[in-house]
């Protein structure tokens, strides 16, 4: 009797312990990197530096192998991928590949395109992870950040529809070791039409200023707008998106009225977009009233802070509203003092005046509308 008590009780016992364990060890992934807004703000800029760098310890490092880390770049990736072909751009440099797609040559087994394709996913990749993990955060600054992130997503999404046409696919929806799945063109470009009108709308119904370096309304829509642009392309003539195109870049001229040139929001000389001191015009950069730079990618960290225009140029990503009255084509002559911008006005004489001297350090000749470059 007594033997049976003691075994009543130590498996009472032994039954208590056990329930105190169920689901233990049933754990939700934790990732460390998210915490407080701070947090997020920090993972959210790999998703921007993945665009203007090319890996993540300095000089000659790379988030992809296999390809130049220079050329592996995502802007001059992009840049190569839609001038070297053309005759827009002329390429001497022998890089390996380059010459092939110079001269329309090139195949599946071509480096650079191989890692252009690779940039794009593995940004796009970067992008997905930080959507996954933020977007259930209810913080009115993380969502923003998730707006951006989607918004930069679709930038690269963009580029895969624009350049490649098909390709892979997957969201933050995808469960963990999931596989991306191949799309059509037409199908990408109904998947990211609907997305940026969705981050759009919700751009619009959010109070958060844009931060300098970040995306914010402006960047996105104009983005929209040039998907809208080239829909009868993207769609084997299925879809025309003339219409919404512009009443998108309508909404975005109507947003920036009252500075500038004309009153346009344009800044009021073209030339300044491509000075040593473009920061001011983007975002958060300064001048309010000539914020023509829709989205620029930061190659610094404060706009009170110039950059070389060596390290703009090549890795600034530009969007902005032009007039076409307003096209120019300026010329970068480099000197032994630095560069110098030069433009010849129609003339009998066609030599260029010097007029001003721009902040920026670089040198300004007579401005005119009707002109050619040197």
């Amino acid at each position: 009797m007594k033997l049976n008590k003691y075994i009543a009780l130590g498996g009472l016992a032994l039954g208590l312990s056990m329930s105190s364990c169920i689901g233990d060890l049933d754990l939700e992934p934790n990732d460390p990197n998210y915490g407080n807004a701070t947090d997020y703000a920090a993972v959210l800029a790999k998703c921007y530096s993945g665009m203007a760098v090319s890996g993540q310890d300095g000089p000659g490092s790379s988030d992809i192998s296999g390809l130049d880390n220079g050329r592996g770049q995502y802007c001059r990736a992009i840049f190569m991928m839609n001038e070297f072909p053309t005759d827009e751009c002329l390429w001497i440099w022998k890089d390996e590949g380059i010459y092939d797609i110079c001269t329309n040559s090139f195949d599946a087994s071509n480096g650079n395109i191989y890692g252009t394709y690779s940039r794009l996913y593995s940004h796009i990749a970067v992008c997905n992870d930080f959507i996954a993990n933020a977007r259930t955060n209810s913080d009115p600054v993380v969502q923003d950040m998730v707006l951006q992130a989607r918004t930069l997503r679709a930038m690269s999404y963009y580029w895969v529809v624009d350049i490649f046409g098909q390709g892979s696919f997957i969201t933050e929806e995808a469960a963990v070791g999931e596989n991306p799945v191949q799309k059509s063109r037409l199908d990408l470009y109904n998947w990211l039409k609907d997305e940026l009108e969705d981050i759009v709308a919700k751009f619009k119904d959010s109070d958060m200023p844009v931060a300098y370096g970040h995306v914010g309304l402006d960047g996105a829509q104009a983005l929209l707008a040039r998907l809208y642009l080239n829909a009868k392309v993207y769609t084997d003539g299925k879809q025309e998106g003339w219409a919404e195109c512009q009443k998108h870049c309508e909404e975005i001229i109507a947003r920036h009225k009252g500075g500038g040139f004309n009153g346009s929001g344009l800044a009021n000389h073209y030339l300044y977009l491509f000075c040593r001191d473009n920061h001011v015009y983007m975002p958060g950069g300064g001048n309010t009233a000539e914020n023509e730079i829709l989205w620029g990618l930061a190659t610094i960290h404060s706009p009170t802070v110039l950059p070389t225009l060596s390290s703009v140029l090549p890795s600034l990503l530009q969007i902005w509203i032009r007039t076409a009255s307003r096209c120019r084509q300026p010329t970068m002559v480099w000197s032994t003092s630095g560069p110098v911008c030069t433009v010849v006005k129609s003339s009998s004489t066609s030599s260029p005046t010097e007029t001003s001297v721009h902040p920026c350090g670089l040198r300004r000749m007579t401005d005119s509308p009707e002109r050619t470059p040197t």
